[in-house]
């Protein structure tokens, strides 16, 4: 099963599509222009961030191979990772063998995908949506030409609603309940020589979304050496080979063939016609004419292949007492393939088929390695002294090259290799980065009740411009357990008390390569009546480019009560990150309209408590709790020379729908302000309104005071996609061989803005749209909710509608019972060869509490983009459905 980072201060996002990824933030958003994703640490190695969700580490390792997941997020922790820690850390540590008689394991479950009804857009069918039509354009004749319309006037597929049926339900036909199998071996044991830990797994998962698959095979092999009492050596070697299917989604209506295009066609044509075959083409009168997206998921050829292999080598050296040499040799390799071919039997929007075919091929492969080398020194003195000393050199190195090629016009859908094609066109192309570090640690303790860690790490990365290559980033924490001091020895209920506090700094340099370099493209001009080729700067570089750096104060305690019955984790964090990477604008005399420069400053502060308790503990029942809550404020310090405000983000209409400003949170929604729809034509007059509005059209704020309803230059603040707090619950019970597992995370304050929503509510009639349309404006006398205006009038009025307005800001308070395992365990086995079995089943997604229309987890933190990056958070795009998950599986040890 998936694994869920449940940690205070650590959100997990939703994974996308089969086999897809989760995101993970930690204590809220601190970039702009570089990347917003932790750093991954496997085994002591730190992977290359990435912002595509398929890419995350934890994707690509079994959940049976992890042995544990550490989030670190305050600076003292993540201060050692230098220049890729502002975002956190995410350590991820595999199984190892251990000492003792060979155990072979064995786990495989099975399970169901099934999408809960609370994931389905509520789509008119063929009867409603054909009076629908009959409706407006009735209503639209009366209010224009003061008459009723006549059947002349109604297409003939609308006349009759009543006649139709339900039709065809697309959301339906392009979903389906999709299995799921994974099956893990593995072998461990040693002794005090060698210990091996050895397994292999295959994962198989049908998506909901059909012609959506995913699969993935897996091999691992941990094995550590001891070859003298001095000398201890180790390899980890773990290739992974995936196969992807991919559907293509989002732009509900946009042009965006597949999920998207599926939503808003017209439900009167079927999915296959009379003869079993497809129906190409679906359309009825006035509709958009879209390519058959059931016909599209399953015949276009849209798939992707990968194969990444994980090498992890050391030998630890102790060439006198307490003190080690430690050097590490690790490589990541990852070589993957994306293969597409759209045939000639499927058309595109509004152009039927036979079209051309094309193809694309992508290939992409790099190559991260990292040499380590640390000596640690560790000893005791006087019995009351500890000290833990380490000095270490690092240097790191990725390669990444990618070619990319399309092809079209092929002779036929048979052939579908590129040199088959009448034109292919094509790019290949390569980049490097290297980072060298130096990196120091201090441990010191007191009589275990004083305690003192200093860290200093020093890095030189080639992303930044040879001004401000390098970075040095120092961090302290001090402790002091209070519960070992002799006046507190008497309370007996306190088990534990300690006190923390930390200063740090760490870096952020996830922002591409070459940034700091001004980029050239090709281009043509006319020489002497002669087109030739030739290079123009494309952007201005800045040699002064330097590192985002987080600054964190991180104060708290840790209270453990009757023995640790009850235990308290509270922190205090104040996180204020500088010299984001912004784009400033220059004066246009340069030639460009803007330069990368350090200017933001964005500050994160917050308090995350997490608390444990045993309820009960008595013979074979036990009752255990874990509660965690995160309250997290984010605010912008500055913005750069002027301050000015950023745009960004991209409505179906091309208007922003974020904005970031001084003293807010980053990349809050940004549209008209609804404001009721007009009932009359006066108050149409008394405005304020835009050009050709009539009865029953939105009413928006006029903010700007001018008179004039004016997109963008009417926009004001309109929702907060941060939430007051967030908080999980999870419950264990155990009696006897049985024990249960109940796992609830929620969301309380936040806002989402549906924007994919909007296309389901186009009053145009060019898609199907929701039954809730069917109380729109008609008349005064038939007002509807109040909401949903008036088909009538001109298009100005309804492209407003689907707009950015507040209208499509939702409420985003959930809770989420993610998890519920039900688990029977055998501890003494099953005769003489199963050492241990355990059965359990389980559901996964089990029931969402909301009142948000579509998925509350959905998020666009990556690189940034139009539709996606940090200053656009909490946007809702069309996105792959969320399933349920029902699995049964079994445990057993050998």
């Amino acid at each position: 099963m998936p694994v869920r980072t449940n940690r205070r201060g650590a959100d997990q996002l939703f994974q996308r599509g089969a086999g897809g990824g989760a995101q993970i933030q930690v204590r809220g958003i601190g970039a702009v222009g570089g990347g917003s994703q932790p750093l991954y640490v496997v085994d002591g190695f730190p992977l290359s961030t990435t912002s595509n969700q398929t890419s995350n580490p934890i994707n690509d390792i079994p959940p049976q191979d992890i042995e544990s997941i550490t989030v670190l997020k305050d600076a003292s922790a993540t201060a050692i990772y230098g220049s890729r820690g502002a975002n956190g850390v995410i350590l991820i540590t595999t199984k190892r063998g251990k000492t003792g008689k060979t155990n072979v394991q064995v786990g495989v479950y099975t399970g169901l995908q099934q999408i809960p009804n609370k994931g389905k857009p509520d789509l008119m069918n063929a009867q409603e949506f054909a009076q629908f039509r009959k409706e407006a354009i009735s209503d639209r004749i009366r209010a224009e030409q003061n008459r009723e319309a006549t059947d002349a006037d109604i297409p003939e597929q609308y006349r009759n609603p009543e006649r139709l049926g339900k039709g065809t339900n697309w959301f339906e036909a392009m979903t389906r309940v999709a299995p799921m199998t994974d099956v893990n071996l593995s072998l461990s044991g040693g002794n005090e020589n060698l210990n091996t830990y050895v397994s292999a797994g295959f994962f198989q998962q049908d998506g909901v979304v059909t012609g959506t698959s995913f699969q993935r095979f897996s091999l691992r092999a941990n094995i550590d050496g001891r070859l003298s009492d001095k000398l201890r050596v180790g390899v980890n070697l773990a290739p992974t080979f995936t196969r992807r299917q991919r559907g293509i989604f989002g732009g509900a209506g946009r042009g965006e063939q597949g999920f998207g295009e599926g939503l808003v066609a017209s439900p009167l044509p079927p999915v296959y016609l009379s003869d079993g075959s497809y129906n190409p083409m679906i359309q009825s009168d006035g509709t958009f004419n879209y390519p058959n997206p059931v016909m599209v998921l399953n015949e276009v050829d849209d798939r992707s292949n990968s194969t990444r292999v994980l090498i992890n080598a050391y030998a630890e050296y102790e060439p006198v007492k307490n003190l080690k040499f430690k050097t590490t040799f690790n490589t990541d390799w990852q070589d993957g393939r994306a293969e597409y071919f759209h045939p000639s039997t499927i058309g595109y929007l509004n152009q039927n088929p036979p079209t051309i075919p094309t193809a694309r091929y992508n290939r992409n492969s790099y190559q991260n390695w990292l040499n380590e080398n640390t000596l640690t020194y560790q000893t005791t003195f006087n019995e009351v002294h500890s000290l833990t000393a380490l000095l270490g050199f690092t240097i790191q190195q990725q390669t990444n090259k990618g070619a990319s090629f399309t092809g079209e016009n092929f002779p036929d859908d048979d052939v579908k290799t590129f040199n088959a094609a009448a034109r292919i066109t094509g790019s290949t192309g390569q980049e490097d980065w290297s980072l060298l570090s130096y990196l120091a640690r201090l441990n010191y303790a007191y009589r275990d009740k004083y305690l003192l860690t200093a860290t200093l790490r020093r890095d030189g990365s080639s992303r930044f411009g040879q001004d401000n290559r390098w970075g040095i980033f120092p961090s302290a924490a001090l402790g002091w357990r209070i519960s070992q001091e002799e006046f507190l020895k008497p309370v007996n209920w306190i088990s534990d008390l300690k006190l923390r506090a930390s200063y740090g700094v760490s870096g952020n340099f996830e922002i591409g390569n070459y940034t700091y370099l001004s980029q050239m493209i090709s281009n043509n001009y006319v020489l002497g009546g002669t087109l030739v080729g030739g290079r123009q700067m494309e952007t201005l570089g800045n040699p002064r480019l330097g590192w985002e750096r987080m600054h964190e104060l991180n104060v708290g305690f840790d209270f453990g009560l009757l023995s640790d019955r009850f235990y308290i984790t509270a922190d205090f964090y104040r996180r204020n990150t500088e010299d984001l990477l912004l784009n400033v604008e220059i004066p246009q005399s340069s030639g460009f309209g803007s330069v990368m420069e350090n200017r933001g400053n964005v500050q994160n502060k917050g308090v995350e408590l997490a608390i444990t308790s045993r309820n009960i503990s008595r013979g074979s029942l036990g009752w255990t709790t874990n509660f965690n809550i995160a309250f997290n404020r984010n605010k912008v310090l500055a913005l750069g020379r002027s301050d000015r405000p950023i745009l960004s983000g991209v409505s179906g209409e091309g208007n922003p729908t974020n904005i970031t400003m001084l003293g807010r949170p980053l990349g809050l929604f940004y549209g008209y302000v609804f404001d009721g729809l007009y009932q009359n034509q006066e108050e149409i007059n008394a405005g304020p309104a835009f050009p050709g509005a009539v009865p029953g059209n939105m009413r928006v704020k006029d903010v700007n005071g001018d008179g004039v309803i004016t997109p963008v230059d009417d926009f004001d603040v309109i929702g907060n996609p941060y939430p007051k707090f967030t908080w999980g619950l999870t419950n264990t019970l155990n009696y006897r061989n049985f024990d249960l597992r109940v796992l609830v995370t929620g969301s309380v304050g936040g806002q989402r803005l549906h924007t994919a929503y909007e296309y389901l509510h186009n009053i145009d009639g060019v898609f199907n749209v929701t039954r809730d349309i069917k109380d729109r404006w008609r008349s005064p006398e038939q007002p509807g909710n109040g909401r949903i205006p008036t088909t009538n009038g001109s298009g100005r009025g309804r492209v407003m509608f689907r707009d950015v307005s507040s209208l499509w800001v939702e409420d985003n308070d959930y809770a989420w019972v993610k998890n519920i395992t039900l688990g029977y365990n055998l501890s003494k086995g099953i005769g003489k060869v199963i050492r241990s079995a355990r059965f359990y089943v389980s559901a996964q997604n089990a029931i969402l509490i909301t009142n948000y229309t579509g998925n509350p987890e959905v998020q666009n933190y990556g690189n940034s983009g139009t539709k996606s990056g940090t200053l656009v958070p909490g946007v809702d795009y069309s996105s792959y459905p969320v399933p349920r998950i029902f699995t049964v599986g079994t445990n057993l040890s050998f």
